[in-house]
């Protein structure tokens, strides 16, 4: 769904934006946090924040919306709509590669609720990179995105009269 959005629309969007990155890099400021104190479920569970975040923020600027789900592969799902790439990110093809992200997945619960949930420093080391890809990835996808709404909301201007 491509539309032009008014200035006030691009203002809002724009602030909404601002803040998930804010919210972003404070759970990242967590994960290191957690990261330097040996707590890697810990970190893990912000890891999990930060991605579902980063997908959050993609169907908010394409159609306005927030999915409410937490679990990722949905909102991975959700997100193909609008850029592919996201497939680089998790691509699932090896047995590490899945189990490392079952340990992200169900870190959101487990790593509050479960004192027997643990997460080695290895997988945390594993997320990260990954992480920090699908932040670019989102980052491009969303000022793309902003660029096209700009130039639609230019064509709509009224001309001046001179």
């Amino acid at each position: 769904m491509l539309f032009a959005l008014s200035t006030r629309w691009q203002f809002y969007l724009s602030n909404i934006l601002y803040n998930i990155i804010i919210f972003i890099k404070c759970q990242y400021h967590f994960k290191k946090l957690d990261y330097s104190k040996e707590r890697y479920t810990y970190s893990t569970y912000n890891l999990h924040q930060v991605v579902e975040h980063l997908l959050k923020a993609i169907p908010l600027v394409f159609i306005l919306y927030g999915h409410k789900e937490h679990e990722l592969d949905t909102l991975i799902e959700k997100c193909k709509a609008y850029t592919l790439e996201l497939v680089k990110v998790f691509p699932l093809d090896t047995e590490e590669e899945k189990h490392h992200f079952e340990l992200l997945e169900r870190s959101y619960i487990e790593a509050r609720y479960n004192d027997k949930f643990v997460v080695p420093k290895e997988v945390v080391d594993a997320l990260v990179p990954k992480v920090d890809l699908l932040f670019n990835i989102v980052e491009d996808v969303c000022r793309k995105q902003f660029d096209y709404y700009k130039q639609q909301s230019k064509k709509q201007l009224p001309k001046e009269r001179g």
